[in-house]
């Protein structure tokens, strides 16, 4: 018999200020929020037109990231 969940989910709207960048940046690591990526681009111009024309579709669910690799 499958265990019965309950689900909570919260909106928060922030500045991108270090301070609160850090504390999603802690709460993420602590895996109490895990955050929604919808895809990854390479921070080039050609992945920033990627990226922008995903986000000008408006149908992401997530997050849209610009990467300059590992």
């Amino acid at each position: 018999m499958e265990e019965e969940r309950q689900l909570k989910v919260v909106f928060v709207f922030t500045r991108p200020d270090g301070r609160n960048m850090n504390h999603i940046r802690e709460l993420v690591e602590a895996k109490k929020i895990k955050p929604v990526v919808t895809a990854v681009f390479p921070l080039t111009v050609e992945g920033a037109q990627e990226a922008q024309l995903l986000s000008q579709i408006g149908r992401t669910r997530g997050k849209i990231v610009l990467s300059h690799g590992n």
